[in-house]
């Protein structure tokens, strides 16, 4: 079941896709992180027009919540998944965190 659990600065959405991405132990092809950014900058939450993306066990929806600097989370997986990303989307709303090569 498909269940929005917060919202993530947008300065935090490579962060969070690449965390998600190795946490359910997928590699991204080069230039898939970019991609995914940007198709989930070309969405909008208010007219419920999601970025999609699957990986084995987890199905992120992310779109950026109109007028503001956040981007807002719903997830599809199973209730630890989706309690375990409830905490690290919690986090990215209070804190700002960049990659490290």
């Amino acid at each position: 079941m498909t269940e929005e659990v917060g919202w993530i600065w947008e300065g935090n959405l490579k962060p969070f896709i690449d965390y998600v991405s190795n946490n359910f132990m997928y590699e991204m092809a080069i230039g898939e992180l970019k991609a995914h950014v940007e198709l989930t900058q070309e969405s909008d939450a208010e007219k419920n027009l999601w970025h999609k993306i699957d990986f084995q066990n987890c199905t992120l929806y992310l779109a950026p919540d109109q007028g503001t600097q956040v981007i807002r989370v719903k997830v599809d997986a199973a209730k630890q998944h989706k309690e375990q990303l409830q905490v690290i989307v919690s986090f990215l709303a209070c804190y700002s965190v960049c990659a490290r090569a």
